[in-house]
This record gives structure tokens, C-alpha cells and sequence, in this order.
């Protein structure tokens, strides 16, 4: 990679982020959510990938919020972080994401695939407004860093059969978003707060 900075492209790849034994515990994990995502349960309601599955800040899975912090802060450039929560999505043949940003809980926000159905590529796209400007492509345990509010994101449909992507979010401690903590909840692990809109990849 370049040596350009995040503050730069708003984005970083960090390759094999996640190591291999915590990565076989995630999908042991997640194995259920790719069952409920066979039978068509757990079906978003936002519109953002339609017809994918989800989980919004599982236990098991908001620890590694915590695990993979310093990474984050570091490919940020230093800045120290609050997580505010971890999303777990499956998406299944034929799902794109649409193209979007993401709401201020979303400030650091990090992309890590699981585990698929097979090792195609399916590269999440990164643009601005007007332009793509990157298409990462991500092994499973890569993770992408990126400025959710910043940066449009988005997926074409996906060939596969299925896949499973984890999604962390963070706020900068000493940034305007700081409030959106845990998500404004009480503390990791715990149900969405009323009323909090749609959570995105």
C-alpha cells in the first residue's frame, strides 16, 4: 500500500487482522446466523441489503470491539476510540448493499469477512459523492478501516451462495460523536435503543 495516511484516503486494510483461532471462533459463532439466513429469519428492515440476515451487538461478538481497538486506533493514525457496536450480517445469493454512509455511531467503522459459501471475490466498493475511488477485495480475518460517515460504500449482488461479514463501529474519545458510546446504550451486549435507526455495513 501507499504511504499515504487515513487522514488521507479515509481508509486502511489491515491483512489478517483477526487471528486464525479467534477467526474459527467467530464462525462457530455465526454458524446459527447462516442457518436463520437459510430460512429467511432475521431479515433486515432498512432496505440497505435486502434480504440479509443480522444480528445487531451479539455478546460474544462485541468483544472483539475491544480485541481488535488498538489496531484500529493505530491504522486511524493514533486517535483513541470508544466502541459503540458490532453488527453481524449474512448475506445470501443474490444480496447487494446499496450504496450509502453511515449515521454518527459509525465514525471508525470496520468491515471483516467471516466465512462464505466459496473464496470468490466480493469486493466492497469505496467512493465519494461523484466517484469510486477503491474496490477492496478482503480474505477472511482482513479487516477494512474506513470513515463510514464519510465515505460511500457499497456491494454489487453477490454470486456466492452465502457470505458472513462482521462490522465494528467506533467514535474518537475526544471527537463530537463521543455521546454515541456504546451506542447511546448502557453498555455492550445490550438491546438497540428504541427508535435508533438503521444499522448499515
Amino acid at each position: 500500500m501507499s504511504s499515504s495516511t487515513f487522514a488521507e484516503d479515509r481508509y486502511r486494510v489491515l491483512r489478517g487482522a483477526l487471528p486464525a483461532a479467534l477467526l474459527a471462533h467467530v464462525r462457530k459463532i455465526t454458524a446459527p446466523l447462516v442457518r436463520q439466513s437459510s430460512k429467511g429469519e432475521m431479515i433486515e428492515p432498512d432496505g440497505i441489503a435486502v434480504g440479509a440476515s443480522s444480528w445487531y451487538g451479539h455478546l460474544p461478538l462485541e468483544g472483539i470491539l475491544d480485541f481488535l481497538r488498538p489496531a484500529v486506533e493505530r491504522a486511524v493514525g493514533g486517535d483513541a476510540l470508544l466502541p459503540t457496536y458490532s453488527f453481524a450480517r449474512c448475506y445470501p445469493r443474490g444480496t447487494k448493499l446499496t450504496r450509502h454512509r453511515d449515521r454518527p455511531a459509525c465514525e471508525v467503522s470496520v468491515t471483516l469477512p467471516v466465512a462464505g459459501s466459496d473464496e470468490r471475490s466480493w469486493p466492497i466498493h469505496l467512493g465519494t459523492r461523484h466517484k469510486a475511488i477503491a474496490a477492496v477485495d478482503l480474505k477472511p480475518g482482513d479487516a477494512l478501516v474506513y470513515s463510514g460517515m464519510e465515505l460511500w460504500h457499497w456491494r454489487e449482488p453477490l454470486a456466492a451462495e452465502w457470505r458472513v461479514q462482521l462490522f465494528l463501529h467506533y467514535v474518537r474519545r475526544d471527537g463530537i460523536h463521543a455521546e454515541w458510546k456504546f451506542d447511546k446504550r448502557a453498555k455492550l451486549g445490550d438491546p438497540p435503543v428504541v427508535g435508533m435507526p438503521g444499522t448499515q455495513e
